[in-house]
């Protein structure tokens, strides 16, 4: 077995790599030889020779006394990537980004990628375009703990020839972390108040559209996204004309304009937990039944109580959390949606999962608008049309940055606008799916073709007209043994109640540690040994989906401050060490309480159903 089929073979052994597959138009360069730690390659076109020095960055080496997640970037030679390995924490993760696949051509070729093997190594040889997508499928990965111990590694080639090159990567990596950190979950009040409507809509579960029997339903047929970007006020008459043509979803924010406007979309899609999308919305709000309600089982109660219309309940997907309860109720298959953060999101992946193309988008501006001299965020007559009620929250909303127009030039956005538009181009992107951006202001969204709305209906005005509310009514409805999901959730509670007491134990085994300033080294090192002992606790309780649901966010922060501590025994540093883990056990215990009256109010509401007696919406929970 020659070298390339060996690094080959050792890279098959990880889960964790993505690599692009090699095509001629990459083999850019070509190597020539190796002398003293360097390397010398022919670039083409016009056959330049240029060196790959086997320098390491002195002011940037890995710090041997952290656990450290180092994104370096490219493979320089042999010697530079020996002499990082060997400065660095044996525990610490290198992910090797490499944008230029004839360097990893060469890599492959020459290097013995089994000196590799031994340390947590992972491997990203993807065009530049594709970086960034590699990075957040990492960042969904154990990764996240290393959050806080992030470093970003030019290795000589990139930091010397390329610096543009290892910028912009730098860059990229630098969003998607950021992204990630502020998407790690719901804090503790929301958490809990989600998992409550998750369980209190098990019932609703029952006799929804068949999410799995909805897949490729409408498999060539064009669908209308409509979003209440301000943009929509100039092509909002061309939607009357795709009723019947294109499936037209429309997002809760824009449902009641429409309505109004005699337009009657075939979905209205929801996505929050909290109450103000019931008041808002739903609230006394006339929609005609033949409208379908598409939403997570998230969502208030309340408004699938009374909503007259087919409900679809997707799972978000795939979390833990759905998966155990997509078992637990018996409605499973292909029933899961990645519904991102936005109900625009939500939109669009509904379209894609009933087979849609294209999907077309309109008054998805992502970006605000003008009027008489002022800033707009939305569409005129919504709930949001005052700019001070849609940033009231935090400065994630407000106007912060100016970035690339649908015309081009710059328009104003905000955090939360780019986090959309950053979920929109990586699904097309990923998915291959046809998307049209017919909004006609606002962002670019790269990956999306522009073209007006108004041409879009003169193209499909000859389409056969589709009863899409007949067509949804037809898909066969969910079934669920309500009895049977109570017996399961009880099972559960019993699994929540045994890891509850563990965690109480720990803390206090954890609180019995003796560590001070004069403590004995012997005594330091007892309980050095002893801190290890938490770890299965803590795999116990990532295991479990509604525990995992539950503290996603507290398990990441405080795991993220475990792992910067420097590693060595200090009284101080295995102080706070104890501490964490204190904390993270406390945390377990208090949470699992809090969950087992959320399964014991649903083991009761689901009897209350069975009876057909009358039964509570379910209220958010305080917490103290």
């Amino acid at each position: 077995m020659d070298n390339f089929e060996q690094n080959l073979q050792v890279l098959a052994g990880g889960q964790y790599h993505h690599i692009d597959p090699l095509e001629e138009s990459d083999l850019n360069i070509s190597f020539l030889a190796a002398e003293n730690g360097d390397e010398f390659f022919l670039r083409q076109p016009g056959e330049q020779v240029f060196v790959v020095r086997g320098e390491a960055d002195e002011d940037n080496m890995p710090d041997p006394l952290r656990e450290e997640l180092i994104f370096v970037v490219g493979f320089g030679t042999p010697a530079e990537m020996t002499a990082l390995l060997d400065a660095a924490n044996p525990r610490t993760i290198f992910v090797v980004i490499e944008p230029n696949l004839a360097f990893f051509q060469h890599v492959l070729a020459t290097w013995n990628l089994r000196a590799l093997a031994d340390r947590q190594f992972i491997v990203v040889a993807k065009r530049p375009d594709g970086v960034g997508q590699a990075v957040s499928k990492l960042m969904t990965t154990a990764l996240i703990l290393y959050l806080r111990n992030i470093r970003i590694y030019r290795t000589h080639y990139y930091r010397t020839q390329e610096p543009e090159t290892a910028l912009n990567i730098a860059k990229t990596i630098s969003e998607r972390v950021i992204y990630q950190m502020r998407h790690l979950g719901n804090d503790f009040t929301d958490a809990i108040w989600g998992i409550t409507h998750d369980l209190a809509n098990i019932r609703h579960l029952h006799g929804a559209v068949d999410v799995d029997k909805l897949k490729d339903r409408f498999r060539g047929r064009p669908a209308v996204v409509v979003s209440a970007g301000p943009s929509l006020e100039k092509n909002m008459r061309h939607l009357p004309r795709l009723a019947g043509k294109a499936l037209i979803i429309a997002v809760d924010t824009i449902l009641a304009k429409l309505l109004k406007n005699n337009i009657v979309p075939d979905v209205v899609c929801s996505i929050e937990r909290i109450d103000e999308v019931y008041e808002y919305f739903y609230k006394g709000k006339d929609i005609p039944e033949s409208i379908a309600l598409i939403a997570p089982p998230v969502l208030k109660p309340l408004i699938f109580d009374e909503y007259k219309g087919a409900r679809i309940i997707p799972y978000r997907g795939p979390l833990p959390v759905y998966k155990w309860l997509a078992e637990a109720t018996g409605v499973n298959g292909d029933v899961f949606i990645e519904m991102g953060a936005s109900v625009a999101h939500l939109g669009l992946a509904l379209a894609a999962h009933a087979g849609c193309s294209p999907i077309i988008l309109t008054g998805q501006d992502l970006a605000f608008g003008a009027k008489d001299g002022a800033l707009v965020s939305h569409s005129g007559d919504t709930i949001y049309e005052d700019i001070d009620k849609c940033t009231e929250t935090d400065d994630y909303s407000r106007p912060s940055a100016e970035i690339e127009g649908y015309y081009g030039g710059k328009v104003m956005t905000s955090l939360w606008w780019q986090d959309v538009r950053l979920w929109f181009e990586n699904q097309i992107r990923e998915n291959g799916l046809n998307v049209i951006n017919a909004t006609e202001g606002g962002a670019k969204i790269h990956g999306a073709e522009q073209r007006p709305l108004g041409e879009l209906a003169d193209r499909y005005a000859d389409l056969p007209p589709t009863d899409f509310a007949r067509e949804l009514a037809s898909v066969p409805k969910n079934s669920v043994d309500l009895k049977a999901f109570a017996a399961k959730l009880g099972e559960k509670r019993a699994d929540i109640e045994a890891l509850v007491k563990r965690a109480r134990k720990r803390e206090h085994k954890l609180k019995a540690l003796k560590i001070a300033p004069h403590t004995p080294r012997k005594s330091l090192q007892r309980s050095w040994h002893e801190l290890q002992n938490t770890d299965e606790l803590l795999i116990d309780t990532v295991k479990d989906p509604f525990m995992n649901q539950l503290i996603h966010p507290n398990i990441i922060h405080i795991a993220q401050k475990v792992n910067a501590l420097p590693q060595r025994i200090d009284a101080e540093i295995l102080a706070q060490n104890r501490d964490l883990q204190a904390e993270l056990c406390w945390v377990v215990g208090f949470a699992g309480d809090e969950l087992i009256k959320v399964i014991d109010d649903t083991i009761a509401d689901l009897g209350a159903v069975r009876e057909n007696k009358p039964k509570k919406d379910a209220k958010k929970r305080k917490s103290s």
